[in-house]
């Protein structure tokens, strides 16, 4: 069910519930819309469900609202200008302290619930059901929109590209839903209490434990740094960066605050009842300018990925990137890493001297298609095959000529049918993803070594991944 390509799922059903907003007493506008469906864990009674215009998490006035009925049912009815804005916004759920949980009774600790937006119109057929796992998918993408500045219906509406951003974050997320929780994708959206799906029903439990110690540390967050222009906190359990998820049953604690050219982040893993922290996973810092069409960015992480027994590295970078010209886009990544005790061995004193390799990347698009091709680079004896003065450029990255590195970039056989070897690169991969009628995603690349990867994602968000020498005949990967 990947957004933009499928539909939610619909059926009937009936309602006894309270509208508490967007109608014509409270604006004056004509109703022409309603958006309905279910608020559930177990199915909850006296929770607030809005439409987050303007991507705050908070009820603001200008936004339709409804609380939920005994059996979980909500109604807004929308106005014009909200019924366009329905496709491009999420529906939060307030659950507050005394509302009613069917399944567990009263509620004793407040949290939230997110259904992502689905960028397509809505209609009166579709029923969009607000849970624990639509709430995963929203949380798991929510720090990507940190970094792209304040988001509102208008600004998502009228920004193609930051639609599309914002659409691929979301369909990788419904994957990573599908193969952590061993679920079709269909559910993540469905009513599973209605379906009798008692399996799915125990881990959206175990999910909102994690959503009401989320809600409260987030809020905590925010008051102990009002200027910050983004700040949560995610607990959840099992993670992929920890080892590829070799300890589903633990718990992490993720949390990231955004300012205006400065973000924090940080990745722990924490004890079951939440009251102590066991091991930092990940923790950075990274730093961005907004140059005239381009980013610069600086970023410092302290990791340990490996699992509970692995040393903590460094992973220093820099790069200047969204550098486009007509349907391409240019990436320049210099980096570094090395072994650390802490954070503060992960800053150097000039990272101009520290860089020891780069990525060039090219991203674009063609015939509908998507390509993507990397190469790295070593630097021997202080310089690279190309732009070598293009590092610690920190303090003049607004005196560098773009125009350079678009030209030093064309000058790669970088399109994805073109064989011919870099010599100067320790490595290249390339790759393309062309996107099926029936919603069947094919990912091919192939690298430097002669390597052959297909990568396919089916309708119903299973994958499949093959290996082979010449991009034509397929076998299982045994690496």
């Amino acid at each position: 069910m990947k957004l933009k390509n499928k539909m939610l799922l619909a059926s009937a059903i009936s309602f006894a519930l309270t509208a508490c907003g967007g109608s014509d007493s409270d604006n004056n506008e004509l109703i022409t819309a309603s958006l309905t469906g279910k608020a559930i864990d177990g199915y909850i009674e006296g929770a607030t469900v809005y439409l987050d215009l303007n991507f705050n998490r908070q009820l603001d006035s200008n936004e339709p609202h409804a609380i939920t009925s005994n059996l979980g049912d909500y109604r807004l009815e929308l106005n014009q200008a909200q019924q366009e804005c329905a496709q491009y916004v999420p529906l939060i759920v307030d659950v507050p302290v005394g509302a009613i949980d069917e399944d567990l009774g009263i509620v004793e600790k407040a949290y939230q619930m997110v259904l992502p937006p689905k960028f397509e119109p809505i209609t009166k057929e579709d029923l969009y059901h607000v849970t624990p796992l639509t709430t995963v998918l929203w949380t798991s993408v929510e720090k990507e929109l940190a970094s792209n500045g304040t988001l509102t219906c208008e600004s998502v509406k009228n920004d193609y590209q930051k639609r599309e951003t914002l659409i691929s974050s979301l369909n990788q997320a419904i994957d990573r839903v599908v193969y952590h929780y061993n679920i079709p994708e269909d559910v993540i959206f469905d009513d599973f209490i209605a379906a009798g799906d008692a399996d799915t029903s125990l881990k959206a439990q175990e999910i909102v434990r994690g959503l009401q110690q989320s809600f409260t540390a987030t809020e905590e967050l925010k008051r102990q740094n009002p200027n910050a222009l983004f700040a949560y906190v995610d607990y959840h359990k099992g993670d992929y960066r920890d080892n590829n998820n070799a300890y589903p049953t633990a718990w992490y604690r993720e949390q990231l605050i955004s300012f205006d050219n400065e973000q924090r982040s940080e990745l722990v893993k924490v004890r079951d009842d939440f009251s102590q922290d066991i091991r930092t996973i990940i923790y950075g810092k990274t730093a961005t300018t907004k140059g005239n069409n381009y980013t610069y960015r600086t970023s410092y992480e302290f990791e340990s990925r490996n699992g509970d027994s692995s040393p903590y590295t460094c992973d220093i970078k820099e790069e200047i990137s969204d550098v486009v010209s007509s349907n391409k886009t240019y990436s320049l990544v210099n980096l570094t890493n090395n072994n650390a005790n802490t954070f503060e061995d992960c800053i150097p004193s000039d990272i101009a001297q520290a860089i020891t390799h780069r990525y060039a990347i090219i991203d674009y698009t063609g015939n509908n298609d998507r390509f993507s091709s990397q190469f790295g680079y070593d630097r021997n004896a202080g310089s690279f095959p190309f732009l070598s003065d293009w590092v610690g450029f920190e303090s003049n990255h607004h005196q560098l000529d773009l125009n350079e590195l678009m030209t030093n970039f064309e000058n790669l056989p970088y399109q994805y049918d073109n064989l011919t070897a870099e010599p100067d690169a320790s490595f290249w991969v390339k790759s393309k993803t062309v996107s099926m009628e029936d919603n069947t995603q094919i990912r091919t690349s192939y690298d430097n070594n002669g390597q052959y990867r297909k990568f396919t994602i089916f309708p119903n968000g299973t994958h499949k991944e093959e290996c082979g020498t010449d991009g034509i005949v397929w076998a299982e990967c045994t690496n």
